[in-house]
């Protein structure tokens, strides 16, 4: 788990699947095994929140200078609209 704010930040996981969840808007998700046996839990967690997920160039070419992307300020924008009609 990569997200910084996640509790299970720098757990390692087995991955077991991934795809995209329809309850998600398509978001694309892994599907990880929460212990290390069969009958385990499987957790859907969001492949941008793991080792997984690509590389964003923002993230890389930004150095942490940037402290938002332009696109998620767009969609912030987009829910904060959705939320004041």
């Amino acid at each position: 788990m990569t997200h910084p704010f996640h509790p299970l930040f720098g757990e390692e996981f087995v991955l077991v699947s991934w795809g995209r969840g329809a309850g998600l808007a398509g978001r694309e998700l892994v599907y990880v095994s929460a212990g290390g046996g069969r009958d385990d839990e499987i957790l859907a967690i969001p492949l941008a929140w793991t080792s997984e997920a690509p590389v964003d160039p923002v993230v890389v070419l930004g150095a942490g200078r940037a402290r938002f992307r332009a696109a998620d300020l767009r969609e912030l924008a987009r829910r904060l609209a959705e939320v004041l009609r």
